[in-house]
């Protein structure tokens, strides 16, 4: 109900009551979901006087209105400004940079990434599967991932990684995840469930 809440900012601004973090955060993330861009830029403006900007909610609400609402480049701005000491910022460029496929740039943050969770490596994978020619890319990427032993891939990597296998028809990779399901006890996923099925059927031994 994302007009009720703002009309409820534009309400409080009127009477005088400060927004704190939690305010901005909320209304940010509302603006960049109901595209309000000029009601999100001025309530950028009142950010900067407040000095909010730099709490880790306030920066990450800030960077995901950007992305969704200003365009990529205003976005590398807040990026570069808040960056330090918020992990989240890196995870919301990653993703704003896989959302325009700008993949070059998406690897190139990926790798400068501090740390890299598998909320990371599950959304340059993905991005790469989106591709017409990304689907190879994406399975050796799920390699690198499982070599590097950081993170654990979860439901939503398999699902993806299931979709590669089966759009290139490699039977023995598809075996591999399939097991992989099942050692993760994901393999009563709705969705895992209907890939592999689809894979079963595409890719005959």
């Amino acid at each position: 109900r994302y007009p009720e809440a703002l009309t409820l900012v534009s309400f409080m601004h009127r009477s005088c009551v400060a927004l704190n973090e939690v305010s901005f955060s909320a209304v940010l993330s509302a603006c960049a979901r109901s595209g309000s861009f000029l009601l999100g830029k001025q309530v950028h403006s009142l950010l900067l006087k407040s000095g909010y900007e730099r709490f880790g909610l306030v920066g990450s609400a800030l960077l995901y209105f950007c992305v969704h609402c200003c365009g990529i480049r205003e976005a590398e701005v807040v990026f570069e400004e808040l960056r330090d000491g918020n992990q989240v910022l890196w995870s919301l460029m990653l993703a704003g940079y896989v959302k325009q496929d700008m993949m070059d740039d998406a690897m190139d943050m990926f790798e400068k990434m501090p740390v890299r969770d598998v909320v990371a490596w599950t959304t340059l994978i993905s991005g790469y599967a989106k591709r017409e020619d990304g689907c190879e890319r994406a399975l050796d990427l799920f390699g690198c991932m499982r070599r590097s032993s950081e993170v654990l891939p979860n439901e939503f990597t398999l699902d993806c990684v299931v979709r590669v296998c089966a759009r290139l028809g490699v039977l023995r990779a598809g075996k591999v995840v399939h097991g992989l399901c099942i050692k993760g006890g994901f393999d009563f996923d709705n969705s895992i469930v209907v890939h592999i099925l689809s894979f079963i059927v595409i890719v005959k031994p």
